[in-house]
């Protein structure tokens, strides 16, 4: 990657330092606005300057694109590296530079397709500088997490995903204005205090476990109820009762089915699908309670 220094222009001629900065200049803001989709000669034009030109430069657009990329990492590099010496608390300073990094990734289409290690494609964050940038994200957020403002069962590359995720929403939606919103609905998820007690996520699984048994039909009621009429169903259908069978089979099922399995409340019959076997949510609840004991 050709590194955008004083040493990465040297030799160079006062007129051709101009005539890269220019370039380079106009390449950050076309690359913003349209990402890889524009040509070298486009720069070119709008940087009024010969293509050639922009060729002795940058050999190739992914050159160009990398450079740019690097200029605007190192932005905030060295925006999360002031942070982190600032005198606000650690949630704050955490935060802030989160929300930064989504910010100018929205708008920068070279930033977020960089982030992204752009698929397909050769150009991307050099490692040194994307290592950089990581350690800088991973200060703020171990920072933050001893001082109990971010909740601690995310790292680093957790924080990335979400940022580049962010990013994405509020470009899709920056006409409307609620990829703002959303940014501030992602950060808050981050927050210690955003994650749920024990109590209720067992609560939830509780409830789950139980919907799902209904759903499938997995029940003790109607499966005991079954045994015992399969017991006398081979006799029953030699002496010629086989209609009469399955009429009272399904008679004796249907009656059983219909008083909750937890406090024996008469359930009302369905007319289609399986027969319930609790009375409500309540009861469901209590018995996979009693079931985990």
């Amino acid at each position: 990657m050709i590194a955008d220094t004083p040493e990465a222009e040297g030799g160079l001629r006062a007129d051709a330092r101009r005539n890269r900065a220019r370039v380079l200049d106009v390449a950050l803001e076309t690359f913003a606005t349209e990402g890889m989709a524009v040509t070298l000669g486009e720069i070119a034009r709008r940087a009024g300057v010969g293509a050639g030109t922009v060729y002795r430069h940058f050999p190739s657009k992914e050159r160009l694109f990398e450079e740019v990329l690097a200029r605007r990492t190192r932005e905030l590099v060295t925006l999360g590296r002031v942070l982190a010496e600032d005198g606000a608390d650690q949630g704050v300073r955490f935060f802030a530079f989160f929300d930064e990094v989504v910010a100018q990734a929205a708008v920068n289409r070279a930033l977020c397709d960089g982030f992204h290690a752009i698929s397909g494609r050769e150009t991307k964050l050099s490692a040194e500088l994307f290592a950089e940038y990581l350690s800088v994200l991973g200060g703020l957020l171990t920072a933050a997490q001893a001082s109990g403002d971010v909740r601690d069962d995310v790292d680093t590359m957790d924080v990335h995903a979400l940022i580049w995720g962010a990013a994405q929403i509020e470009a899709t939606r920056k006409d409307t204005g609620g990829g703002r919103h959303l940014t501030r609905v992602i950060a808050e998820g981050l927050r210690a205090d955003a994650t749920k007690p024990a109590a209720v996520e067992r609560e939830r699984n509780e409830t789950l476990a139980g919907v799902r048994d209904e759903t499938r039909g997995g029940g003790s009621v109607a499966g005991a109820a079954g045994s015992e009429v399969a017991g006398g169903l081979a006799g029953d259908v030699a002496g010629g009762r086989a209609g009469e069978v399955v009429r009272e089979a399904g008679s004796e099922v249907a009656g059983r089915a219909a008083t909750c399995a937890q406090c024996g409340k008469v359930i009302e019959a369905s007319r289609t699908g399986r027969p319930a076997r609790f009375c409500g949510p309540a009861c469901r609840q209590k018995a996979h309670r009693a079931a985990r004991r």
